[in-house]
């Protein structure tokens, strides 16, 4: 998708910060610019065309902040909450909200499981993301209850996409969702594709025992 022409200064500033922040403390096991631009930005990015421009995001276990905030810098009129446990990353998200002066960006600082159930957070959400948080039954536990709903989460995995969602169906189940999608989608010169599974709360659902 094409980006709003400050988004590439934006990530610029991104970059240039993460790779200060990362000389200190490790937020990401990549180092190179060039493997952060694919692998952190670019990914991210993929998710970007499958939201609404004004859609309540919420970003599980986000880290350095991805994928959330570089969607919000492709739609910079999307209500983003990043929620993240490890203290040093709330740091640098905070601090990175303020130097890239976004608004619309609340970042949580908590874990998933308590965070759930807290009202005004929990079914509060049109979308929930996460892309490193664990496999796809863990992803549906702790992202199911902050969508409201007709909600949808999307989950980010890798080139087992398919498989996963097959493995995953009593986890979904259990959880009051339905598999609506799995979309492919590659990063520029890697032949294994990814995948964006959809998973939608339906507006009037039954939760299996």
């Amino acid at each position: 998708m094409s980006l709003p022409s400050t988004a590439w200064v934006q990530l610029a500033r991104y970059l240039d910060e993460l790779q200060q922040w990362n000389r200190r403390m490790n937020l990401t096991a990549l180092r190179g610019d060039a493997e952060i631009a694919l692998f952190h930005f670019a990914d991210s990015l993929a998710l970007a065309p499958q939201l609404a421009p004004t859609e309540p995001l919420l970003d599980i276990g986000t880290g350095a902040g991805f994928p959330g905030l570089p969607v919000k810098l492709a739609l910079p009129g999307l209500p983003l909450t990043l929620l993240e446990a490890t203290a040093k990353k709330v740091s640098f998200l905070r601090h990175l909200v303020r130097v890239l002066g976004l608004r619309g960006v609340t970042v949580l600082d908590g874990r998933a499981e308590a965070l759930g159930a807290v009202p005004g957070l929990q079914a509060a959400f049109g979308a929930v993301t996460a892309r490193a948080l664990g496999d796809l039954p863990k992803t549906v536990r702790l992202g199911a209850p902050f969508l409201r709903p007709g909600g949808r989460l999307l989950a980010m995995r890798g080139s087992q996409g398919p498989v996963e969602v097959r493995e995953a169906a009593v986890a979904v189940g259990q959880a009051g969702l339905i598999a609506e999608a799995v979309i492919p989608y590659r990063l520029p010169g890697l032949r294994a594709p990814r995948h964006l599974v959809v998973l939608r709360r339906p507006r009037v659902f039954h939760v299996e025992q």
